[in-house]
């Protein structure tokens, strides 16, 4: 559906949908059931039409939405995947054989997402991770060093949301377990998960 988008045009959007910005190429705002809001930029990349996340509305204005959409159109043009260069540059970890000294779990599942992001043509299922990892794990086990983090650390997160949010839980566990995985496959934390991303 597309429409010029104005800033109240954009706060009243209720209805479920993806709208199109017809005053800004590619931009898109996706509404969900529920009324959450996030912008996305669809462009085409080597024949595949992909979305690039910009942030979610109202944290992400029109107006910044707007020129992140126009520096992702800009880059796509050059030949190049979009990068989200808004984000702030991380510190760089001290480094012991190429491997942090000490990493904490919020870090490095943000991480672990990024590297996914290009992957995932829904920008959906990355918001999916960040607000469930936020809302629940990071709490718990955010702060903890990625070595640090045991079992009774996940029971804490999953046990309080098993029986009310059976759905929720189960994917979050597999969230967890894959961004533990990663880290052990990278001997950042003591060995006992499988499989993981940043590999």
């Amino acid at each position: 559906m597309r429409n010029s988008f104005t800033d109240t045009f954009v706060k009243n959007l209720d209805q479920a949908g993806r709208y199109t910005d017809g005053s800004t190429t590619g931009l898109n705002l996706q509404v969900k059931q529920g009324g959450g809001k996030y912008w996305t930029y669809r462009y085409l990349f080597q024949g595949k039409r992909c979305d690039f996340s910009l942030g979610s509305y109202p944290s992400v204005s029109l107006k910044e939405a707007r020129a992140r959409s126009v520096n992702a159109r800009s880059q796509v043009l050059q030949g190049q995947q979009p990068a989200a260069s808004w984000r702030p540059a991380q510190p760089k970890p001290v480094m012991v054989n190429d491997m942090p000294v000490k990493t904490t779990f919020a870090d490095y599942a943000a991480a672990c997402i990024e590297s996914k992001r290009s992957e995932w043509r829904n920008p959906k299922h990355a918001e999916q991770w960040v607000s469930t990892i936020k809302e629940y794990a990071n709490p718990v086990i955010g702060g903890k060093n990625l070595d640090d983090i045991d079992t009774d650390d996940i029971l804490k997160i999953l046990n309080p949301i098993w029986h009310t949010k059976t759905v929720t839980a189960a994917r979050l566990r597999g969230r967890i377990e894959w961004v533990l995985a990663s880290a052990t496959t990278r001997k950042l934390n003591r060995p006992g998960f499988r499989g993981g991303c940043l590999v």
